[in-house]
């Protein structure tokens, strides 16, 4: 499904919402596994409050579904600045990503944290390849082959919530939120920039 739902991504609240999984989970982790249980938390939270935790947007890769902008936040770490939200917050090293300072709750709502936590204690047995199997039985994950496809908000919608009623109230009210938050977004960063 073609989908005109979208978040600007909010680096600094995606680097948040990883951090406080890292910390339920001594303060390090797989990455992959990371990767996957912020998509399933972004997928409850939409299904649950009709709003992503993460603010990103959405790809199927041959190993399931991801967070697009959180999965280059990690994989090109040592290419960007190092005062972005992500490198001040987490760093990879080798397959594991780490907290570089202790969480700090700013931009995530304790609901938002509640989920997370619930995500976690339901995942935290399993590794990344059995999330990775876990996820490609979500229904809006498609095989790419060795490329990738788009996995709009629409999708997960359609894939999470049953009743048409309910997944229509969810779009209409995404689709205001994000139009909102990115106005918001959009005229914080002019303000910003009228200031420097």
């Amino acid at each position: 499904m073609a989908g005109s739902i979208s978040f600007i991504f909010d680096e600094g609240k995606a680097a948040e919402a990883a951090s406080y999984i890292l910390s339920l989970n001594g303060g390090s982790m797989n990455y992959m596994k990371m990767i996957k249980l912020l998509y399933i938390a972004d997928r409850l939270s939409l299904s649950r409050y009709f709003y992503p935790i993460t603010t990103d947007c959405y790809f199927s890769l041959k190993l399931g579904p991801v967070p697009s902008n959180i999965l280059d936040c990690i994989t090109y770490a040592d290419e960007r600045e190092s005062n972005t939200p992500w490198n001040e917050a987490i760093e990879r090293c080798g397959y594991d990503v780490k907290q570089k300072k202790p969480f700090r709750q700013y931009f995530t709502s304790m609901e938002e944290l509640d989920t997370l936590r619930e995500v976690y204690d339901s995942y935290k047995k399993y590794d990344q390849f059995n999330l990775s199997e876990i996820s490609h039985t979500f229904p809006e994950w498609s095989d790419p082959g060795n490329s990738r496809k788009p996995i709009s908000i629409e999708d997960i919608l359609q894939a999470t919530i049953k009743d048409d009623k309910t997944r229509e109230e969810a779009i209409k009210q995404l689709q205001v939120t994000s139009h909102l938050k990115n106005m918001s977004y959009l005229n914080l960063q002019e303000l910003m920039g009228a200031k420097n």
